[in-house]
């Protein structure tokens, strides 16, 4: 066992000389076996212990079981007990998902303390294969078909060439005690329903179907590989994604003639709480041509508007204040934005002069006689209706933005300036032909708009 220990950390690159080791230590024979594997190594460590406070006497028993053997090994010992079932409550989540958020946030926030490089589990092969079934009965892309990885940043797991009944051997072999943690015998857990339940039927199928998974897994993990340098380098070649601001946006029509549309598309929205399943139904969206759908992850929506995918933050919605602006204000900043108010008059017997900027869509000339104080400055609602520059009568603004093809994302940023509850200029956009400047116009309102982070109308 301790060659093969050896082999597989050369084999992985796991750890650098010289480095300094915290070992996850539950107590369990996993975690046993692998403190005494990295001291037959000659190689310094800590021993991190989680005290999720779930089995009473018996949790306190491992705590003391694993502080134990910290001094036996003559290593530095740390402990954490944690109020793992509020947590859970407070954060509307599963028990084990809970203590898994919990342990790796503390083990974190102890390497950065005290300085060590790596956190080292006792992860091995079974525990790789029984990820993966959860990860196929859950829905996966690629990346679940791999499972457990030697390495991920600064945790490395260097028993995942063992299968447990190895393991278990080992540890009869050299006497080593160990704690036997009676949750593992419960089937209200997912992990233990497959580990009773399904591996049993597996092997068999297949008494060597830990070791066949295992290695088919390794090469899933070089696919992905290869697939990931691809991704990166077709998105960095095409324009398929555009980012805007806080936004991105994915161009539908060039991400479904490209090659691996699907995957691609896994690829951009992943690493925004996308799993493979909602990438799933985002791309059947896509297939059947349903515009104006919302798709939520934690985080973040998926918004498909019309040849557009965006992705925005969920509290990224509508600014839904109201603002007023006096006469005496020369300015006003919003969420997504902010405006200059200049007053300015046209000489008296000339005409007037139109400025470089008159084309500007994000700056409005506006006959300032006609314009009643507070302004009010809003999002748009549906029922708003304008009269825009070169039309007669009003329309609908909903229908305005239809007429211009207006993105969703954009119409929910795009704010209206009004004098007496009337719309006097889309910013951005168009101003009011009740309000433009004329042959009688004597006072001048100029308004220019100040988009934040970048964010533009694109359409």
């Amino acid at each position: 066992m301790l060659e093969r220990f050896q082999s597989y950390i050369k084999e992985h690159q796991l750890v650098g000389r010289n480095a300094k080791l915290l070992l996850a230590v539950s107590g369990g024979v996993d975690s046993v076996v692998l403190s005494h594997l990295i001291h037959r190594l000659g190689v310094g460590f800590a021993i991190a212990h989680c005290n999720f406070k779930l089995r009473g006497k018996e949790a306190d028993a491992d705590e003391r079981f694993v502080k134990k053997l910290a001094a036996n090994y003559g290593c530095e010992f740390l402990v954490k007990q944690f109020k793992t079932e509020q947590f859970a409550a407070d954060n509307r989540m599963g028990i084990q998902e809970a203590a898994r958020k919990l342990r790796y946030q503390w083990f974190h926030e102890m390497c950065v303390e005290h300085g060590y490089d790596y956190l080292v589990t006792a992860h091995h092969a079974d525990d790789l294969v029984e990820t993966i079934i959860l990860n196929i009965t859950r829905g996966t892309g690629i990346a679940g078909l791999h499972g457990i990885l030697p390495v991920r940043g600064n945790v490395i797991r260097p028993m995942l060439f063992a299968s447990r009944k190895e393991i278990e051997e080992y540890a009869l072999e050299h006497e080593l005690l160990y704690r036997e943690d009676s949750s593992n015998e419960s089937i209200k857990y997912a992990r233990n329903r497959v580990r009773q339940k399904v591996m049993p039927v597996l092997k068999q199928l297949n008494p060597n179907v830990v070791d066949t998974i295992s290695r088919h897994a390794e090469i899933v993990a070089d696919i992905e590989s290869i697939l990931d340098q691809y991704c990166e380098d077709f998105l960095h070649r095409s324009k398929l994604k555009i980012k805007n601001g806080d936004e991105v946006i994915i161009q539908v029509r060039d991400l479904l003639v490209s090659p691996g549309a699907r995957y691609l598309l896994y690829r951009i929205l992943n690493p925004f709480g996308f799993n493979s399943s909602m990438c799933a139904n985002v791309y059947r969206a896509l297939n059947t041509r349903k515009s104006g759908e919302v798709f939520y992850s934690a985080t973040h929506r998926v918004v498909h508007d019309r040849e557009m995918l965006v992705v925005q933050k969920n509290d990224d919605v509508s600014d839904d204040r109201e603002y007023e602006v006096l006469p005496e204000d020369d300015g006003l900043i919003m969420r997504y934005g902010s405006f200059e108010f200049i007053k300015s008059k046209i000489p008296t017997g000339k005409p007037w002069k139109e400025p470089h900027d008159l084309e500007n869509p994000d700056v409005a000339y506006l006959d300032a006689d006609k314009i009643q104080y507070p302004l009010k400055v809003r999002t748009w609602i549906r029922a708003d209706r304008f009269n825009p520059l070169g039309m007669k009568g009003k329309k609908l603004l909903s229908d305005f933005f239809t007429d211009l093809k207006v993105p969703a994302y954009v119409k929910n940023k795009t704010y209206l300036v009004l004098s007496n509850n009337e719309i006097i200029w889309v910013a951005g956009m168009r101003i009011s032909e009740s309000y433009k400047i004329t042959r009688s116009t004597k006072r001048i309102l100029k308004i220019r708009l100040l988009r934040l982070n970048g964010i533009t109308n694109g359409f």
